[in-house]
């Protein structure tokens, strides 16, 4: 009996060493991301929904009120674009500290706008 004991004790040990081990890593990945979120506007302050949005391989589009949101690395430069057909794009490099949330509206400039 005390062997059989003494087996389970070492299975338990190994489970709760395993699940802090996840637990552990887990918070580590998730902790390497920021989000920025905004609303994309026009020079104007009108909002441009369905504006393309692209920081690395993630890319989102912004809704019909032109909000948008989207992860981006922690700790990093980063390039982040955002463009429409009708506007010029435009690019910005932005860091942001781990976990958190950093408000961005970008404004804009129509296309048609260096035409006359």
């Amino acid at each position: 009996m005390p062997l059989l004991l003494h087996k389970n004790l070492n299975i338990m040990k190994t489970i709760i060493t395993f699940s802090l081990f996840i637990f552990f890593i887990t918070n580590i990945i998730s902790g390497q991301t920021s989000i920025i979120k905004g609303i994309v506007k026009d020079e104007n302050g009108e909002i441009i929904e369905k504006a393309i949005v692209i920081c690395k391989e993630q890319e989102v589009i912004s809704s019909l009120d032109g909000t948008y949101s989207i992860e981006i690395p922690s700790e990093k430069a980063v390039k982040i674009t955002f463009s429409h057909p009708s506007f010029q794009a435009y690019s910005r490099r932005i860091m942001i500290r781990k976990k958190k949330v950093t408000f961005f509206s970008p404004k804009l400039t129509n296309k048609l706008t260096g035409l006359f």
